[in-house]
């Protein structure tokens, strides 16, 4: 027996490490609160483990309770690896037995059983307390030693920081500690054991003493990684910067939103007032996950449309656990969830939230993208087509579903939103085509014993920055073109328009590409400058693709600059319409149409600047005034909407400040002008300005709203003048049946790309596009597309061209001897 100091110590150390097991599960508990997550799994099992031992009912079942919930977390953060899931079931059947086979005997050591209480019975006997006590111990002891290897595997293969690696092997010391205290245990009760002492366990008669340090320490090391929501929000310089208004992730997202009326994306959308899983916030958990994080990404569940009282139909698509994991967002990241996050154009409320991701979360996916550039630039071309196509049929599959979000994200009709992904899967069609189409040359040296030979070889991991106005087509352009050279890529979506991105990483998984293939790094609007810096400026980024305004483009070219990175630029636009007066007038009028109001406007290769030569100009003005009247305005999925919003109130400020601009400079409105306010959203009326003269703002910006603005010329030569009179060179229209003209046109007119009597009508394999549902013969897979002057440089789509982009050449010089 201990002395009175000695048993006041030993309660000391159960009332402080008692507390100190309490605090980590109110932490865990409040790291669900500030992450709007309910609590799972795991986190019920760590408080009912942590009660049944403050409560001091049973000791080993409140250990393995621990141990359960410190299993059932790794299984969500790396249920893809074989040999860390087999490790997983097996020490989580151990666990179990163990804890029923301890509890058994607990309850029949003793004949009869109410000895065990009332040792005053006649004729009643126990077992040996001493071995039970050792043996109890020692199968505890390698269950401890099982559940501390798992996470040494899987920081073993982490793709991290150093500082979160650093945080890693902290909270492994922890539960390392746990074991020590094990073994600790073991040997006070061996020594009692051995000296035949009547009460072996001094630790367990004694307040628990061991006991409480252990299975406290146990309780902490299960609760670290849920204190990463309150160490990046309140300790910023621990472990990721802190961000107003941002919401720390937890986990692998696997959770269910329990407040602000948010559920997770697996549980995604109500429709006729039934949740339809889909989108599973767990789509990753590969062999690299970070157990410090992960994303979450929520959806409102109050979808209302601004106009017509009634629920908008929402996606069903489901994302299971299964999934690859080819969305690295949950590898790597902290996982912020920013409020108010994406927000719906058509009715101005957030409806999902992703990963704010900072540059300290770049150089992770960039190491991931790396390792899986080793192996994927080994792939056989074949093969690599294959998964373009397999990607292509399941996008296809999921053309309904992924319709609805992309008119949540950009407001666009469905109409449009279904044309966006016809004549995006033209990408994956061709491209997968192209991937054995990739061909080197053979050259006849001028000595005659030499050989001179090019083979093409994939440049290495690739960058896209891609904006939100198409968030489908710019993605499978770009990163079907990688794919099929054999890069891997990482894509910044912009903050606007991510969750796209991430079904189609998603499906790109369930389509075969390995993991780490496709790496999807969202953020939001502060962080975007900063991370994509980070992200060009990383010396593993070997060519970096950017879509954007051409401000932007150009710092991107300063930065790939300093690495003499390949880099290809498409920029703004400010394309002229020009109409001749022997053009047919309805077939100009009904390009113009879809050309200039497809998306609100907000196309870079959409008609800006509309020349109209004098002797028609006014008839033009009326069947376009005429046409424009019928369109009606409304939320993207309501059945009669055939102009969306615009996807940013950003968009409302600059059309307004252009059409001031012109009334200043006396321009004539002929129809609208005013953004539309009497409902939610970011919509404004289709406008057609008239009078135009270059010193207005619209003739020398992008407007990216829909505004027509007409200008009256007479000859051809002056509107060639007026049309390339601009900064920018991405594409030029122009309608006339003078064939003669019109190849004077091809070549004197200063763009990329020339649409001559045409400004839509795209053919996809397997259906024709209709006419409302303008895709663009620019944007055409078959075709290059590209701008000059600060449109940008390089090319995307089109043969031998787009692929290219992600290639270099190498020239090998052989030397024959005794051939000649």
């Amino acid at each position: 027996m201990l002395d009175d100091h000695h048993q006041k110590s030993a309660l000391g150390i159960v009332v402080a490490f008692a507390a100190l097991g309490g605090i980590a599960v109110l932490l865990r508990l409040w790291s669900r609160r500030l992450t709007r997550t309910a609590p799972t799994s795991d986190d019920y099992l760590i408080v009912l483990g942590y009660w049944n031992f403050a409560n001091q009912i049973i000791y080993n079942p409140a250990l393995s309770i621990v141990k359960v919930s410190i299993l059932l977390f790794l299984h969500r953060l790396n249920s893809q690896s074989r040999v860390v899931r087999y490790l997983i079931w097996v020490s989580l059947a151990t666990v179990i037995t163990l804890c029923l086979a301890v509890l058994f005997v607990d309850i029949f050591q003793c004949t009869p059983v109410a000895y065990v209480y009332d040792m005053s019975i006649p004729g009643g006997k126990c077992i040996d307390q001493g071995a039970f006590y050792v043996s109890t111990a020692a199968l505890n002891l390698t269950t401890d030693l099982m559940v501390l290897s798992i996470p040494i595997i899987i920081t073993a293969r982490l793709q991290m920081p150093v500082r979160r690696k650093i945080a890693v092997c902290v909270i492994l010391c922890l539960g390392g500690v746990a074991t020590a205290i094990g073994v600790w245990r073991i040997i006070i009760l061996a020594q009692g054991f051995i000296a035949k002492i009547e009460t072996p366990d001094p630790t367990y008669s004694i307040g628990f003493c061991s006991s409480a340090i252990e299975v406290n320490i146990a309780v902490v090391t299960a609760c670290g990684p849920s204190l990463k929501a309150i160490s990046t929000r309140y300790l910023p310089k621990v472990l990721g910067s802190s961000r107003r208004g941002t919401r720390t992730g937890y986990g692998t997202g696997t959770g269910t939103g329990s407040r602000g009326r948010k559920f997770p994306i697996s549980n995604l959308f109500t429709k006729s007032g039934t949740q339809h899983k889909s989108l599973h916030s767990s789509v990753a958990g590969y062999e690299m996950a970070d157990p410090l994080g992960g994303p979450k990404f929520n959806v409102d569940e109050d979808f209302e449309m601004a106009k017509y009282g009634r629920k908008v139909k929402t996606p069903s698509l489901e994302l299971s656990d299964e999934d690859k994991g080819i969305v690295k967002t949950t590898d790597i990241t902290v996982g912020y969830s920013v409020e108010p996050a994406d927000r719906n154009p058509g009715t101005d409320k957030p409806w999902a939230s992703c990963p704010a991701n900072s540059a300290e979360d770049v150089p992770a996916a960039v190491e991931i993208a790396h390792v899986a550039f080793e192996q994927y630039r080994k792939v056989l071309p074949r093969q690599r087509a294959k998964w373009l196509l397999k990607w292509h049929d399941l996008t296809l599959a999921a053309r309904d579903d992924l319709a609805q979000i992309v008119t949540h994200e950009t407001g666009k009709p469905l109409a449009e939103a279904y044309g966006e992904i016809d004549y995006s899967l033209g990408f994956l069609w061709f491209f997968s085509g192209e991937c054995e189409r990739i061909q080197g040359t053979v050259s006849q040296a001028a000595a005659p014993n030499r050989r001179l030979f090019t083979v093409k070889a994939p440049i290495g991991v690739a960058a896209a920055l891609t904006p939100w106005n198409f968030p489908v087509a710019m993605v499978l352009r770009k990163a079907g073109a990688a794919l099929a050279a054999g890069c891997t890529m990482v894509v910044k979506p912009s903050p606007e328009t991510p969750i796209s991105s991430l079904v189609l990483a998603v499906l790109a998984s369930r389509a075969g590409f390995p993991s780490g293939c496709l790496n999807i790094l969202t953020t939001d609007l502060d962080n975007t400058p900063v991370l994509s810096e980070t992200l060009i400026k990383h010396p593993l980024i070997k060519k970096v693709s950017f879509t954007g305004s051409t401000r932007v483009g150009k710092l991107v070219a300063s930065h790939c600059a300093q690495g003499l990175k390949k880099v290809t630029l498409e920029l703004g636009g400010n394309c002229p319409f020009i109409v001749f007066d022997d053009a047919n007038l309805d077939q100009a009028i009904e390009q113009l149409m879809a050309l200039k109001w497809r998306h609100a406007g907000q196309a870079c290769i959409t008609a800006n600047r509309i020349y109209v030569q004098a002797g028609i100009f006014d008839r033009f003005a009326a069947l376009l005034k005429e046409r424009t009247a019928a369109l009606v305005v409304g939320h993207g999925t309501a059945p009669n909407t055939t102009m969306g919003p615009l996807t940013t109130p950003r968009s409302i400020d600059k059309a307004t400040a252009q059409i001031e601009d012109a009334r200043r400079l006396g321009a004539d409105v002929l129809l609208g002008g005013n953004a539309l306010t009497s409902q939610p959203g970011y919509f404004f009326e289709p406008t057609i300005l008239s009078g135009m003269t270059e010193e207005m703002l619209i003739s020398k910006e992008e407007s990216f709203a829909p505004i027509a603005a007409l200008y009256r010329f007479e000859t051809e030569d002056q509107a060639v003048k007026l049309a390339n009179d601009t900064s920018m060179g991405l594409a030029s229209y122009a309608f006339t049946k003078n064939i003669d003209r019109m190849w004077r046109l091809l070549e004197n007119l200063e763009a990329g790309m020339i649409g001559m009597n045409t400004g839509r009508c795209l053919r996809y394999p397997f259906r024709i596009i209709p006419l409302n549902d303008f895709a663009g013969n620019q944007s055409a897979a078959e075709s290059p597309f590209g701008g000059i002057k600060e449109s940008g440089y390089g090319k995307e789509s089109g043969k031998d061209v787009a692929v290219n982009e992600y290639l270099v050449t190498k020239t090998g010089t052989l030397t024959l001897e005794g051939h000649f």
